[in-house]
């Protein structure tokens, strides 16, 4: 026998916290994302960038590349910006399918076979940048990025848009999620130790202040829902840490060769050491909820729903950047680059995957003013994903332009997009 209507309602009230939770993570995440996501030209190209970047670009790509003859003798960013939102379940093209009509038993049947039964994952990202300079091997960049990891169960998509059957319990577990915010000023340089030719080999080093902005994490969720004869019981405990403020350092390490004119390879280990204490405004916010045989006849009785929320300071507390190492090798014609990455994270979590991800990215230029870009990566968080994007490139002044669309050619078609745009001189 399925559930009547007050079940959707009275579920509501569990998960009030869970949603403020994911509510405030997303936030937080558009306020501020994987270090390059604001470079047009890697988007473009998928994100095969490490051998490639060179000036202003080479600190957040492989630092090493700021020792090459080739590199840029001088080098502005004017800005750059750069978005991606994702999920694992839902199109532009669902969205619009299903927004602004009654849903029949059949449509909550499709749109609940969407939702994998692992449950629903969010992810959130962005990264801006400006005024930038490059002189030569040395770079002072500055930058504020974020990111957003969620995860929430399927049982509460199931009760809601279904409702539940006797005897059946909705559980909570594996609700999850943390995002953080932070700005840094980054000093790199480049130092080549072989020069032979055209060959040549260098090592680079970034030194970076960070400035924390925000950070939350649910530190705990659990609980679930069992439906019974008698009515309906339960309970959830919710507890989440924030800060809005924090200092720490950083450190990134490259090596680069060029092997010839046209070959070069990199290889770039971000965040070895890294470090910022959460030291302003620390909370821990706790949301705890319990029912007792609710049923229709004392549904609106208050007696059998017992809820409490606290917040109360906590004392100061570390987090570390997740560490990633790239390897990146390239291919420059006269009018055709190939470039090829291999990025492996060595933790499951905001902007990080341990699955390793590989990326293809080809750029040509029959027009020198107009360089095409197109991309493609496969693993890590994303699975699959295509780019594409362009330059307008006069010589002092250049423009870039990049796109990704997860899982789809299309955006319409896509579970997730990202945008970027950057602009600079260089000479």
């Amino acid at each position: 026998m399925a559930v009547r209507s007050f079940v959707p309602a009275a579920l509501s009230r569990i998960i009030k916290g869970i949603i403020l939770a994911i509510i405030l993570l997303l936030l937080w995440a558009d306020t501020s994302a994987p270090l390059g996501l604001s470079n047009a030209r890697s988007l473009g190209l998928g994100g095969a960038y490490t051998a490639l970047a060179r000036g202003n670009e080479a600190p957040l790509w492989n630092p090493a590349n700021l020792s090459f003859k080739d590199n840029p003798g001088f080098y502005v960013n004017l800005f750059s910006l750069g978005a991606f939102v994702e999920n694992n379940a839902f199109s532009l093209n669902n969205y619009n399918e299903y927004n602004g009509r009654f849903w029949d038993d059949q449509d909550k049947d499709n749109i609940l076979s969407l939702v994998p039964s692992s449950g629903l994952d969010l992810n959130a990202q962005a990264e801006a940048s400006a005024l930038g300079l490059s002189i030569g091997s040395l770079s002072l960049v500055s930058y504020a990025l974020g990111v957003s990891d969620l995860s929430f169960p399927k049982d509460p998509f199931e009760l809601l848009l279904i409702g539940n059957q006797m005897n059946d319990t909705v559980s909570l577990k594996g609700t999850s999620g943390e995002a953080y915010a932070y700005a840094a000023l980054s000093f790199s340089f480049g130092k080549s130790i072989l020069r032979k030719g055209e060959k040549e080999i260098g090592i680079g080093m970034s030194l970076k202040y960070l400035q924390g902005i925000a950070y939350q994490r649910i530190v705990k969720a659990s609980g679930e829902v069992r439906i019974q004869e008698t009515g309906m019981e339960g309970e959830s405990d919710l507890i989440l840490n924030s800060a809005m403020g924090g200092k720490g350092y950083g450190l990134d390490l490259g090596i680069a060769a060029k092997l010839s004119r046209k070959w070069t390879i990199g290889l770039f280990l971000s965040n070895p050491i890294s470090r910022i204490k959460w030291d302003r405004k620390t909370e821990e916010r706790g949301y705890q909820f319990q029912i007792d045989s609710l049923n229709l006849s004392n549904s609106g009785n208050d007696s059998v729903f017992l809820s409490e929320d606290y917040k109360k300071d906590i004392d100061p507390f570390v987090t570390h950047l997740p560490l990633i190492a790239k390897a990146g090798i390239s291919y420059q014609a006269k009018k055709i680059l190939i470039a090829f990455d291999w990025e492996q994270g060595f933790e499951n979590g905001p902007g990080v995957s341990k699955t390793p991800k590989l990326s293809l990215g080809t750029e040509l230029k029959l027009l020198t003013l107009l360089p095409l870009r197109t991309g493609l990566s496969l693993g890590g968080r994303e699975g699959f994903s295509l780019s594409g994007g362009f330059g307008l490139d006069f010589g002092l002044v250049f423009l870039d332009l990049g796109i990704v669309n997860k899982n789809a050619l299309m955006p319409n078609n896509s579970k997730g997009v990202g945008l970027s745009l950057d602009c600079g001189l260089r000479f």
